[in-house]
Order: C-alpha cells, then structure tokens, then sequence
C-alpha cells in the first residue's frame, strides 16, 4: 500500500500558505476586529509559511523578522501598523507579544505559537500556526499551555 510522504504536513502546508495569501490579498478586512487579532492573524500565518517554506518554525525573532521584511509592506498595510516591530505589540496590554520559536512538534496547529502577555480584563488572545486566533480566560489559557486543546481552538 502506497502512501503519499508527510501528507498530513503537507496539508497543514497547503493551509497556512492560503491563510498567509488570503492575508495578503485582502480576503478579509483588516479593520474587522481588535488590533491585537489583526496583529495574532498576520504573525501566526506568517509563521505557519514560515515553516512551509523552511520546514521548521522560525527559531529566534531575527530571524522571523528578517523573513516578515521580505513582505513587509503588504503585511503592514493588512494588519494595520506601520512598523513591523509594531506588529509584534499588543496594544491592550502594551506588552511585545510571546512567540514560541524554535522546534514545535505540532503538525495540526493546535498549539499556541503567538499570545498577549497579560491581555486585558483576565482574557488574552492567542493565536494559532494555521492563524486562527482565540480570545481566552486564564484557566483555558493555562490549559491551551499545557497542551489540552480547548472546544473553540482550531
């Protein structure tokens, strides 16, 4: 029986790079929603073709900046800055965003990879590899870190 090679990665390839080009044309306003869900959207699809192209997750923020700047104008406009490193600012919490960097052994995209800090009112956003992004109280948020996937997380 023949099996096509690393079809599940292939897949969540083929996901995140449409995700990360939805983003770049405009498939949905930028304007649609909080600033920090713009932010998450643009960071985790980025990050997502990231490791599509590279095959593993960014492994430090130079090196994810240095790649955001390749589309730097685009990404800019979609997610309503006007500087990549405000991109990488929550503006609830006033905080730079965490981003897991390095080896993550997550081939469905539910781990978080992007979150606020400390977020606003007991609830963060985070988002996700294939740019889903959830808004969390601290006891899903506590969960989500721990690897329990949560009803509404991609």
């Amino acid at each position: 029986m023949s099996r096509l090679p690393n079809s599940r990665g292939n897949l969540g390839k083929a996901i995140a790079l449409a995700c990360f080009g939805c983003t770049l044309i405009g498939c949905e306003p930028a304007s649609s929603g909080p600033p920090e869900v713009s932010k998450l959207t643009t960071l985790a699809v980025a990050y997502g073709l990231y490791q599509s192209r590279h095959g593993e997750p960014p492994p430090d923020e130079a090196t994810f900046k240095a790649f955001l700047t390749e589309h730097s104008q685009q990404l800019l406009e979609k997610s309503g800055v006007e500087q990549l490193d405000a991109l990488f600012v929550s503006s609830r919490d006033g905080q730079p965003f965490v981003i897991k960097y390095g080896d993550q052994d997550d081939p469905m995209g539910r781990k978080p990879i992007a979150f606020e800090q400390v977020g606003q009112g007991g609830r963060r956003y985070v988002g996700f590899t294939l740019g889903m992004i959830s808004e969390v109280d601290e006891e899903a948020f506590q969960a989500l870190m721990a690897g329990e996937p949560q009803g509404d997380t991609p």
